[in-house]
Formats: C-alpha cells, sequence, structure tokens
C-alpha cells in the first residue's frame, strides 16, 4: 500500500507535468460560422477608410447549415463620403509565430474586382490624423491574396509583405492565367486556400490554393523569403524594414476601385493554427 507521502509525490508529479503541457501548448483557433453565429466571441471587424460607416461582416445563410461569413462595403470608395477601400476581420487577438492561416474563399468569377485575402503574422492599429491621412485600420502583415487583374480569366494569387497597408514597394510573387489549370466556368467556385509563414531570419511565407481541404493542389505562389537585412525586393523605399516575427491572423475583402462600387466577399472555415 502507498504511503500518504508517496501518494502526494506522484500527484504532484502529474499536476506538474499537466502543467508544462498546457503552459506550452500552441494556441489554435477555428471558425466554421455554422448555426448562423459565431464560434468564436472575439471576432474583430475594422476597416480603412473608416468614414461612410458602411462595411460589415455578416453571416449569410448556407445549405445545410452550411453558413459563412460575407465582407460587405456598399459605398464606393469614390463618393463622398468615401465606403472603405478594404476591410478586415480577426477571430482572435493571439499571437502567432510559425502559423498557417486557412480558409475557403468562395471567389466570383467575374470584373466585381473583389479581391481576398488571407492575414499572417498581423499587428494592427485603428489611427487617423494627424498620425494617419485618413481614420481606420492600419496594418503591417504578411499576405496571400487571390484575385484578378485582367478579367475573371486571369487569377492571380500572390503573397506579399505589407507595410501601413502598403504593398506596392514589396515583393509580390504571382501566377496569372490559371484558367486552363483551374476547373469552372471563370472560378465561379469555392476554394481551398492556405498562407503558411515559418521561420524568423529569413521567414519563409508560402501561398497555396486547393480544390477543397485535402484536395488536389490548383496553384502554389513561389516561396516569399523576408530577412532582417534589406531584400533586393525591398526597392523603393530607402529603409529597411525587418520580419514580422509574430503576430495575429486574420481575413480581409479589397477593392480600391471607384467602380464598381465596394465589395461582397466570403469566406467559410477560417482557421489559424501553430501546432504541426
Amino acid at each position: 500500500m502507498w504511503k500518504k507521502a508517496e501518494k502526494l509525490v506522484i500527484i504532484c508529479a502529474a499536476l506538474g507535468l499537466v502543467m508544462l503541457v498546457f503552459g506550452t501548448a500552441r494556441a489554435n483557433w477555428s471558425e466554421t460560422f455554422g448555426g448562423n453565429a459565431f464560434d468564436l466571441p472575439t471576432w474583430q471587424f475594422h476597416c480603412v477608410p473608416d468614414i461612410a460607416k458602411t462595411y460589415k461582416g455578416t453571416i449569410k445563410d448556407g445549405p445545410n447549415d452550411n453558413d459563412y461569413l460575407a465582407l460587405v462595403e456598399t459605398t464606393s470608395i469614390g463618393v463622398m463620403p468615401p465606403g472603405s477601400a478594404f476591410g478586415g476581420a480577426f477571430g482572435s487577438n493571439e499571437n502567432f509565430t510559425d502559423v498557417r492561416v486557412g480558409a475557403v474563399v468562395n471567389v466570383v468569377g467575374d470584373a466585381s474586382r473583389n479581391n481576398y485575402v488571407l492575414i499572417g503574422r498581423g499587428a494592427y492599429t485603428i489611427e487617423g490624423p494627424p498620425t494617419k491621412p485618413y481614420p481606420g485600420l492600419w496594418t503591417n502583415c504578411y499576405v496571400l491574396i487571390i484575385y484578378w487583374e485582367n478579367g475573371p480569366a486571369n487569377l492571380v494569387f500572390a503573397v506579399q509583405k505589407v507595410i501601413d497597408n502598403d504593398a506596392s514597394d514589396v515583393m509580390e510573387h504571382h501566377t496569372t492565367d490559371f484558367a486552363a489549370a483551374m476547373p469552372g466556368l471563370n472560378h465561379a467556385r469555392s476554394y481551398y486556400a492556405e498562407l503558411d509563414i515559418v521561420g524568423s531570419d529569413p521567414v519563409y511565407v508560402t501561398g497555396s490554393l486547393y480544390e477543397y481541404k485535402g484536395g488536389p493542389l490548383v496553384a502554389r505562389a513561389p516561396t516569399l523569403i523576408d530577412t532582417n537585412v534589406k531584400d533586393p525586393w525591398e526597392e523603393e523605399r530607402a529603409i529597411n524594414y525587418p520580419v514580422f516575427g509574430s503576430g495575429v491572423s486574420g481575413i480581409c475583402a479589397y477593392n480600391g476601385d471607384p467602380q464598381p462600387p465596394g465589395y461582397y466577399c466570403t469566406f467559410d472555415d477560417v482557421f489559424s493554427i501553430s501546432d504541426g
């Protein structure tokens, strides 16, 4: 028979093991939007410019209760007061280092200028004048973008590094015209997208597009390699931007053109994981 002291040692050791395991566990989150409700109570929705106040995230009814999220802007960026150029949604404020962000993107193959974005290692603030030119969401992050530059048959699949909402001066890896390889009429269907971010210096950023989760690979963007020194693709600005070491995960929709007005982008089964 065990003595009480021996039992106490064993119990304490077991509790210590449990605390060690849970203390070092990595945070993950996922969202299905099922039942026309959020699984996570921590969703945040922000846009820029945040003037017209017509941007919102709304759960839409899907077949067999497979509901989904729509990021919607109804006001054109070209009117006064202007609508938002893009709107972000963040499932949690948890920070991730090595991370995979995934989602079903319900893309629409037309000239709507709807752009679908996955965000990783993001840091954002809600600011306005005098520090920023207009009020709203300001982000530094790595992103995967799915959009059309030249009509529905020319799908662009890109990974970028974004500084204060601006990706114009950073590397854009993209492959156009996946029409022959991608099934469906003008891509008017759903795909499953993943953004993988691994490493500290360098950081490797890779985007992948699949027929469905666990299904055949449709497209993969060449890996963006980001370092703490001035990379060859960081040419337009004199300053070097160090790597983003960690941050939040999310999704985003945007349309920076006055016409057609706004955007309507739908996402399903969004998640962010750091283990595995």
